[in-house]
């Protein structure tokens, strides 16, 4: 008999493609089990999920008030209690610390086994850009939730093993990061085909960028790192492929690099370019969020056999990937030389290694 699970999201299952994406990856997991998801009757017509996934609605909180609020959380877990009895649901996964505090005391859920999905460090990251009084207080209340959604719930899920030990708490712990979509697994290799368009030597080595203008994921510092690398080699370019297109083409003015193309890609064709590339940059700055963190373009980097290039706060990946020579470590002071990929790299290889024994050992959660 199949196992039945319930995923519980919030509102963030709308707005936020990572949080979407990230219930899309563990339901594709899961693929032999049934299958179900409690998300609020306001995206009941806009959201989308695979064909054979239960999807049940809840009401949202509409009026303000310790009254309204504490009727809202009744009838949030008498709707988690009915879908439990009517479906005899087996576990229940809990997508974040919102969905986690409304489920982890529901009378039924509390007789199941509780799985809280912990995407990050809420309470860090808030302060971490609420840098004020007000901004400490909401960072302690989310800090007090935190604590207790992780010592009530049976087993937590987190995306890098630093992440876990974070917590400091003898818990069952799995470490579940971001995955490649099957896309980047499946496609064979095109590397000449983005090559050709634009008409780059095959001699060219490639650097690629894939990602946004914002101030953590340190775009500036990327490209000091690369314009260094262009001053001092022969035959380089850089891809950057971003949805700020005129911001980066601004900074790349400003700095004077050459050989550059600054385009939007559609995700679905993002393997094809990065077939074309030879490194990719994952920078991050030293902070607890980027300690604990796991960018998915690393393994989406390394899916098409580009090898990453990390500062050593990305998550577990700059331990693990650089001690063992699938990724290069820069610091304050780097050498062009040192950019000089293997024939050999097997980075699709490792991934996709690394993607079944994920998803063995995730199963092997459920039937313990």
């Amino acid at each position: 008999m199949k196992k039945k699970v319930l995923f519980i999201a919030g509102s963030a299952v709308y707005n936020q493609d990572g949080y979407k994406s990230r219930i899309e990856m563990e339901m594709g997991l899961l693929y032999n089990f049934e299958l179900h998801i409690l998300i609020p009757r306001i995206f009941e017509n806009e959201i989308d999920f695979q064909k054979d996934v239960l999807i049940h609605f809840h009401n949202i909180k509409k009026n303000r008030g310790i009254v309204s609020f504490y009727k809202y959380i009744k009838d949030f877990q008498k709707c988690v209690d009915d879908i439990i009895t009517l479906y005899n649901i087996d576990h229940i996964i809990c997508e974040g610390l919102g969905a986690a505090i409304k489920t982890v005391n529901s009378s039924l859920a509390k007789k199941k086994i509780i799985i809280y999905d912990c995407h990050g460090t809420e309470a860090d990251e808030y302060y971490l850009y609420h840098k004020n009084i007000k901004g400490y207080l909401k960072s302690q209340v989310l800090k007090f939730y935190e604590t207790k959604v992780v010592q009530k719930c049976n087993i937590l899920i987190t995306v890098t093993e630093a992440q876990y030990k974070k917590w400091n708490i003898r818990k069952k712990n799995f470490v579940l990061p971001m995955l490649p979509a099957e896309h980047f697994l499946n496609n064979k290799n095109s590397r000449n085909q983005i090559r050709k368009k634009y008409n780059i030597s095959s001699k060219t080595k490639v650097f690629v960028y894939s990602g946004g203008n914002e101030k953590w994921q340190m775009s500036d510092y990327m490209l000091h790192v690369y314009k260094f690398i262009e001053d001092n080699s022969r035959d380089v370019m850089l891809f950057i492929l971003t949805h700020d297109v005129s911001e980066f083409e601004n900074m790349v003015k400003a700095k004077k690099i050459k050989n550059v193309l600054i385009t939007s890609v559609k995700y679905e064709n993002m393997p094809a370019y990065l077939d074309a590339c030879d490194f990719g940059f994952c920078l991050r700055e030293n902070n607890i969020i980027n300690l604990v963190a796991s960018p998915t373009k690393v393994l989406e980097y390394m899916s098409r056999n580009v090898k990453p290039i990390l500062t050593e706060y990305v998550g577990d990946y700059s331990k693990d990937l650089g001690k063992n020579d699938l990724a290069y470590i820069v610091g304050e002071e780097f050498c062009p030389d040192i950019f000089t990929k293997e024939d050999n790299y097997m980075g699709w290889d490792y991934v996709n290694k690394y993607k079944q024994e994920i998803r063995d050992k995730y199963i092997r959660l459920f039937n313990a």
